[in-house]
């Protein structure tokens, strides 16, 4: 019998089997699109504020800005582009004009429909209302323009 260890050899040490850890994959996954999503979500209502905020603080761009996105997405030559221009300059100014005249009266409804409720609500009920009310009301466009 030969005891002698062959030394030209090397040894294959097999590695131990690592389980795979198929619920990390997934719920990493899933971290990486949930991110995304929240990010992709952030990053459009930051892009609607902008324009929201741009429209309400400069409303005599509306045309130009309408007329621009349609040039692009409808291809437009610059001859339509200019008619549209006009065209919308005094529709959109028009429109101004009688939601200028109807303010008020939705905001007087509006304020009459909110008194006729918490008149019939009780205390806990108001409150509630009171808060959901506010923030309706934020979004209505003020009663007498800028």
């Amino acid at each position: 019998m030969n005891t002698e260890i062959d030394t030209t050899q090397t040894p294959v040490i097999e590695k131990p089997k690592r389980k795979r850890r198929l619920w990390l994959r997934i719920l990493l996954t899933l971290l990486i699109l949930l991110s995304g999503i929240i990010i992709g979500a952030g990053g459009t209502a930051i892009a609607v504020r902008r324009t929201v905020q741009v429209i309400v603080e400069h409303p005599e761009d509306i045309p130009e800005m309408m007329t621009r996105n349609m040039k692009r997405q409808l291809k437009l030559s610059e001859e339509q582009a200019k008619k549209i221009q006009a065209i919308l300059d005094i529709r959109i100014t028009n429109v101004r004009n009688i939601m200028k005249e109807v303010r008020p009266l939705l905001h007087r409804e509006i304020d009459e429909m909110h008194d006729e409720i918490v008149k019939i609500l009780n205390k806990n009920q108001k409150e509630k209302w009171e808060k959901r009310f506010r923030r309706f009301h934020r979004l209505l466009p003020p009663a007498e323009e800028k």
